[in-house]
């Protein structure tokens, strides 16, 4: 009986199942992170289960490219697990900082946003998945692990689901994929390498044919810390190291001030509480106005005006000895000049 093409195909695949691997993870990897999320991972993640797959990709996505909701029996609230696409090199080098850069603002994003619930409550994440259509190879996953520390601190599970756990889990719950990725005819993925480019951008821009101002956004949100840009202040404030005096009624001010940055933004400007600064100034006060500074003071005042007698002292016979050294230069040159005249009669 002869095969046909497919049949062929399907015979090969017992026999060659790590090059066929292969080959669809170069497939997801040639995808772009939009096209990924949507077309692979939605579709995967909805046939393991979850009550809620949707895709958050683009310029408001704050972190979060997908965002899966699990209900739990006897729980009031799902479980909500917030997934990061990014797409990286397949040789990815210790050099290549700015994809980590990158991901610990888009974590520190996907924390504080969260999820809504469907009856719009805010919901705080159980997980956190970092997801990448290639393989992420040890050096990458080793620069990866301070950046989970950030969510797990906070008790939200983190994992890495890379290219070879996508074609697993593939297989497992919904291998009809398989076709769609990998086609001999006709891929569904027909795009250019965009790593470095910015898509979302460039949607925006080009999105009318006649744009006005209104029509384009772009999110200026960066972090400082676990700070968003919105708890931040434009000013030009600068720091000093250095010690500053005033008068009570200043010092009120300044306290009115540490009060306001406080309450409103939860920073603190002084590097110590008001009340410890006065606990000190009281301290310091007292000290100053003992029985025993009081003598030191009269006894350094004394040894002032002492000095400066000296002082003056000195300086009076600094210029009487100037006096006398050119007062006998003169005498000296005007012997020398009669023992020349003499010398020059003979």
């Amino acid at each position: 009986m002869a095969l046909n093409a497919n049949n062929q195909r399907n015979f090969y695949i017992k026999y060659d199942d790590m090059n066929e691997d292969l080959e669809y993870l170069k497939a997801i990897g040639e995808l772009g992170e939009n096209e990924f999320s949507e077309n692979v991972l939605v579709k995967l993640f909805t046939r393991m289960g979850y009550d809620r797959v949707d895709f958050n990709g683009g310029i408001l996505e704050k972190g979060r490219d997908i965002i899966l909701h699990k209900v739990i029996p006897l729980e009031d609230e799902p479980h909500v697990t917030i997934i990061q696409v990014k797409k990286i090199k397949n040789k990815q080098k210790i050099e290549d900082s700015s994809t980590i850069t990158k991901l610990t603002h888009q974590i520190y994003e996907a924390i504080d946003a969260g999820a809504i619930s469907t009856n719009g409550k805010p919901l705080k994440p159980r997980s956190l998945i970092l997801a990448f259509p290639v393989q992420a190879n040890e050096r990458f996953i080793t620069q990866l692990t301070p950046l989970m520390t950030i969510s797990e601190a906070k008790n939200i599970k983190t994992l890495i689901y890379d290219g070879p756990k996508v074609i697993r889990d593939i297989k497992r719950y919904a291998p009809e994929l398989l076709d769609t990725l990998v086609n001999r005819n006709t891929k569904i993925f027909d795009i250019n390498d965009a790593f470095n480019s910015n898509e979302e951008i460039s949607s925006a821009v080009n999105l009318y044919s006649a744009k006005n101002i209104e029509d384009i956004y772009m999110s200026l949100d960066f972090f400082v810390g676990s700070k968003n840009s919105y708890h931040l202040l434009s000013s030009e404030i600068t720091f000093e190291k250095s010690s500053i005096t005033c008068d009570p009624e200043e010092w009120a001010r300044h306290c009115r001030t540490y009060n306001i940055f406080l309450n409103k933004f939860n920073l603190k400007i002084f590097k110590k509480e008001p009340s410890e600064i006065n606990k000190d100034r009281e301290q310091l006060l007292k000290k100053y106005n003992s029985s025993e500074n009081k003598e030191n003071i009269k006894n350094l005042n004394s040894m002032g005006m002492e000095i400066e007698s000296k002082q003056k002292l000195i300086s009076e016979l600094q210029s009487q000895l100037k006096k006398k050294i050119s007062q006998t230069k003169k005498e000296k040159s005007e012997y020398k000049d009669e023992l020349t005249r003499i010398i020059t009669l003979l």
